[in-house]
């Protein structure tokens, strides 16, 4: 299994037959390496289709082989970082299946919880980078969980993102002044709540 990929962008099979490769792999492996395209191709099309394609960098041929080892070992560096690790707390069961599915795929580590009142002793078991935790629970509301994450000097800084269909201004106060640092209506978009996952944790981990 590589540490990373440099694939250039044209061959006989097309103009775009690297990109369409990575694109295929990235469909068929969970956690592809970082891959670095090049190419004699300097236009902006190309390189968007490389970008969504899932490549990291894109580098002009001739390429800078100083340049790109430097990028190479940033890469590789990020890459042995530990993973983050994300706790969702939601009595949807198969909610949390999609989160588990969606926010693996994206190389993090996940821990789902169906049981609030479990919160504090998982919370010690996988110590998470940051919390996602639904309002509207039976037994214990996100609400008073949230509380009790907060009155704990251990887990009292761990980013917490809210979730709730209480759309309304008063309710969004409450949910920041309870200790939320984010606060997320539903229905919502997957590519909105992993964006305000990922702003939580460049908190953790700059």
């Amino acid at each position: 299994h590589p540490s990373a990929i440099i694939m250039d962008v044209m061959f006989k099979d097309g103009e775009q037959a690297g990109i369409e490769s990575i694109s295929g792999l990235n469909k068929e492996i969970k956690n592809l390496p970082p891959v670095i395209f090049i190419s004699t191709r300097r236009d902006i099309q190309t390189r968007l289709a490389a970008a969504r394609a899932g490549g990291r960098r894109y580098f002009s041929k001739p390429v800078d082989v100083n340049q790109l080892s430097h990028t190479l070992d940033g890469l590789l560096e990020r890459v042995k970082t530990k993973p983050f690790r994300i706790l969702f707390v939601d009595d949807d069961t198969s909610l949390l299946s999609y989160y588990d599915t969606i926010v693996s795929d994206a190389g993090m580590e996940v821990k789902t919880l169906s049981n609030p009142l479990d919160c504090l002793d998982v919370m010690e078991e996988c110590k998470p980078d940051v919390i996602v935790l639904d309002w509207m629970m039976p037994h214990l509301s996100g609400i008073e969980v949230c509380r009790r994450i907060r009155m704990r000097p251990e887990t009292r800084a761990i980013p917490i993102i809210m979730l709730s269909a209480k759309s309304e201004e008063v309710d969004k106060v409450r949910g920041l002044e309870t200790g939320a640092d984010d606060y997320v209506v539903k229905p919502y978009a997957v590519s909105e709540l992993m964006a305000r996952v990922r702003t939580q944790l460049r908190r953790v981990r700059p």
